[in-house]
C-alpha cells in the first residue's frame, strides 16, 4: 500500500513523464513522502499517543491487549458497513479511503478500518544501497501528510488480489497502480499485504506492508493482470 519518495521513485526507474499535468513534481514528490517515507522515528513518537489511546482497555498476563467488539467500535469512527463485510472489501476500501480527486478526504473512512495497534509497513533500499523497514501508525500517517494529499488527485487501483482465510483470519496478497486519475498511466507499483482479523462482527486491517515495483521491472507472474 501507499507510497514512496521521489529519490526512490528514480532508482526503481519510474519516469517523471508519467506524471499528469495536474499534478506538478513538487506536489507529487510531497505526496510521495507523505505515505512512503514513513521513517522509525515517527513509529517511536506515535507509541506514547498508542498507550493512552487503550489505556482504558486492561492488559493481560503476557502484555498484550484484549477487545471485545463493543471496546473495538469505541476506540475509531463509526465504519461503513459495507467495508468491512469480507476481507475483499476492507481491502478495497482501505485504497477507495486515500483515492480520489484534489480535496478534502474523509479520513474518518481510513481510521475507521484498523485496529488501534495496526502497522503500516515499507521496506526499500536508500540511495547507497542499504535496505530499511519503514514502519508506521496510521494516525502518523495522517498527521504527517493529509494536508499535501489533499492538494493532488490521488487513485490506488487494485491489479491482481489474492485472499486466503480461515474463520476469523485472512491474509491478502495482491498488486495495485499509484495513479493521478483512474485511467491514466501507472505512477508505480506496488506489491502489497494484508493481515486483517474478525471481531465476531467485522473485519479489520491487523497490518498493511508493501514493496515498490519499479516501472522498469515484472510484477510476480501471479500478481500480474491478464495472466
Amino acid at each position: 500500500m501507499f507510497l514512496v519518495s521521489r529519490d526512490e521513485r528514480i532508482r526503481n526507474g519510474a519516469s517523471g513523464q508519467s506524471i499528469n499535468n495536474s499534478m506538478n513534481l513538487k506536489q507529487f514528490t510531497r505526496v510521495y513522502r507523505f505515505f512512503g517515507a514513513m521513517v522509525m522515528v515517527c513509529c517511536t513518537a506515535s507509541g506514547g499517543a498508542q498507550q493512552k489511546r487503550m489505556a482504558n482497555v486492561p492488559p493481560t498476563e503476557d502484555g498484550g491487549t484484549i477487545y471485545t467488539a463493543p471496546e473495538l467500535a469505541r476506540t475509531v469512527p463509526p465504519a461503513r458497513p459495507a467495508d468491512v463485510a469480507s476481507p475483499e472489501a476492507l481491502v478495497a476500501a482501505m485504497h477507495a479511503s486515500v483515492s480520489g480527486p484534489a480535496g478534502p478526504v474523509d479520513w474518518n473512512r481510513l481510521r475507521s478500518l484498523f485496529l488501534p495497534s495496526a502497522t503500516l509497513d515499507s521496506t526499500y533500499t536508500d540511495a547507497k544501497g542499504v535496505q530499511h523497514i519503514s514502519s508506521s501508525s496510521v494516525e502518523d500517517l495522517i498527521q504527517s501528510g493529509a494536508a499535501e494529499r489533499e492538494k493532488v488527485p490521488w487513485y490506488e487501483i487494485i491489479l491482481v488480489r489474492h485472499i486466503e482465510k480461515f474463520d476469523h483470519i485472512a491474509v491478502a496478497f495482491y498488486s495495485h497502480d499509484d495513479r493521478s486519475s483512474p485511467d491514466g498511466k501507472a505512477m508505480q507499483r506496488t506489491v502489497n499485504t494484508c493481515v486483517m482479523l474478525n471481531d465476531g462482527k467485522r473485519w479489520w486491517v491487523q497490518s498493511a506492508s508493501w514493496e515498490i515495483v519499479p516501472l522498469s521491472k515484472s510484477l510476480p507472474p501471479e500478481l500480474t493482470p491478464n495472466r
